[in-house]
């Protein structure tokens, strides 16, 4: 009885139809926190802690900074729901401290009423 390694169960997990369209499902759910320069990725590992659980990350990069979040179960599509709910809070955190310096910066400064 022969073993695959860790390559070709990656190999065959990502390369299964119903895995990918699962995965791009999971990345269109993305969309409205991402801006059009940036781009997402994800990525199929299997877990160093446990080989029996995979490892799926999603990669957002924009101006060369990189946004990551990832998450494990032994069910690829588990790992993938948590990967990109983790990765949305990330952003939705993002956004909001972004919103928040915006909202600070461009508020009304005192005016002098001086004649």
């Amino acid at each position: 009885m022969s073993t695959n390694t860790d390559s070709e169960i990656v190999t065959s997990i990502a390369s299964d139809p119903e895995v990918r369209a699962f995965i791009n499902q999971q990345v269109q759910k993305l969309k409205p926190y991402l801006i059009q320069s940036g781009t997402c990725g994800v990525k199929i590992d299997v877990s160093k802690d446990s080989p029996s659980k995979k490892m799926v990350s999603f990669y957002y990069t924009v101006d060369n900074e990189v946004i990551k979040a990832q998450a494990e179960h032994e069910d690829v599509f588990q790992a993938t729901i948590q990967a990109r709910k983790n990765m949305q809070e990330g952003l939705n955190k993002l956004i909001n401290s972004v919103d928040d310096i915006a909202a600070y910066t461009h508020r009304k400064k005192p005016t002098s009423n001086s004649h």
